[in-house]
């Protein structure tokens, strides 16, 4: 039921950034979209260390009191007004760095993003921990139709180029935090436990160490190829890269946001959580494999059809990537389960190992220019499956040669 609402959301928000990207990819250019993306690079990285993952925390905790949301709140509203300062003072450093002389401006304002996220993170970690999918669907989705439908096209079809990507982002996180405010009651208070701090943070500091390592492995492709490459060839992989991650983001986080409580819940009956793993890769893969084929075949339709002819440089990139779209999803639900059974230090190093080899191999890729930049990232993200899979299988019930067969199953269907 959850997974329905859920996915019902997402489908309604993923058809609204089809549209959104279809028509501003005619507005904008590949530069600009380069530069809001190492801007939104940055506050994705600090938003981790602005939350220390209190909202995970929040939903895994098996007893939860009064004292750990209001310390929750405090946390992450201190911590982003203090994160929030910083970034704005070092706005010139970061645009020297990237050589990039529009970023200054953009990370400036985006720097507020911080504490107004931090004001509603509790209280969309509360509708989840209370399986309250259906309104948590419905808030996403109606942030992002004013994010997209009444900021960011309106100001990118006045000229306003990135500056409407910008104010987009800003409104998508000011709307969400607002419906929060009025809609979740319970989150609206604020204090500070010492005991109740410290309980959260034991669980909230591993899972930032792995978020940590999961943001450098999930981005450093793209501060690759911003640094070496330039601002316009990281508008063409950003671009490409968002359309083949369109199907992870609509099953992918859907079932994480659904299977992370859940799991969560039977965390101590590991036939069940066994039987609810490998059913959702079961599932994933059998949709997946075929799909990635679909994706191969009309990559050159689908770019000039929803981009333009001004983005075929996205093209091999766009397919090369979708060849390893079943293993990108597989390993999300491997993160599910190690958070729910509160194996957070052991998914931490495996992260870090996946994000020295996101860096390394965009690295040594970028040399062969976007295309090579593609291949050894797919080479990450088939490591890194691999890790994660070998973390859910001591956790749980599963041999190697079940999963082996389960997929050999789809790759001959597929």
């Amino acid at each position: 039921n959850g997974f329905s609402w859920m996915l019902v959301g997402t489908i309604g928000q993923n058809l609204l950034q089809f549209a959104t990207l279809i028509i501003l990819a005619r507005l904008i250019t590949p530069s600009e979209f380069g530069v809001v993306t190492i801007a939104m690079l940055i506050i994705g990285f600090l938003k981790i260390f602005s939350e220390l993952g209190v909202g995970p925390a929040i939903v895994q905790k098996k007893e939860l009191f009064n004292e750990h949301i209001k310390t929750a709140n405090t946390l992450a509203l201190v911590l982003g007004i203090l994160l929030s300062i910083c970034l704005y003072f070092s706005a010139s450093i970061i645009a020297s760095f990237f050589n990039m002389e529009k970023l200054e401006n953009a990370i400036v304002v985006l720097s507020f993003m911080l504490p107004i996220s931090g004001l509603s993170v509790v209280g969309q970690s509360l509708l989840q921990r209370w399986f309250k999918f259906k309104e948590l669907a419905l808030y996403n989705l109606v942030s992002y139709i004013v994010a997209y439908g009444c900021i960011a096209i309106p100001m990118a079809l006045m000229d306003y180029g990135l500056w409407s990507l910008v104010y987009a982002y800003l409104g998508q996180i000011a709307t969400m935090m607002v419906i929060v405010h009025f809609r979740v009651k319970e989150s609206n208070f604020y204090g500070f436990n010492f005991k109740s701090s410290k309980e959260l943070l034991n669980f909230g500091f591993g899972f930032s160490l792995a978020r940590v390592s999961n943001f450098l492995a999930g981005e450093g492709d793209n501060i690759i190829v911003g640094k070496f490459l330039g601002a316009e060839a990281l508008g063409f992989y950003g671009r490409a890269y968002q359309l083949m991650s369109m199907p992870v983001i609509l099953f992918g986080s859907v079932m994480d946001k659904v299977l992370f409580p859940i799991m969560s819940t039977i965390q101590d009956d590991k036939e069940r959580l066994n039987r609810a793993y490998l059913g959702a890769i079961s599932v994933t893969t059998m949709f997946l494999m075929p799909f990635s084929a679909i994706l191969i075949i009309l990559s050159n339709e689908i770019i000039l059809l929803l981009l333009g002819s001004s983005w075929n440089k996205a093209i091999p990139i766009f397919e090369i990537l979708a060849l390893i779209l079943v293993f990108r999803m597989s390993y999300k639900f491997s993160d599910s389960l190690a958070r729910a059974m509160g194996a957070v230090y052991k998914r931490a190093w495996r992260q870090f190992i996946y994000a020295i080899c996101v860096f390394l191999f965009a690295w040594i890729g970028h040399f062969w220019n976007l295309e090579g930049v593609a291949i050894g990232i797919a080479f990450a993200i088939f490591i890194n499956f691999l890790l994660m899979l070998d973390l859910s299988k001591k956790l749980l019930l599963f041999s190697w040669n079940e999963v082996f067969i389960l997929h050999l199953k789809h790759v001959v269907i597929s």
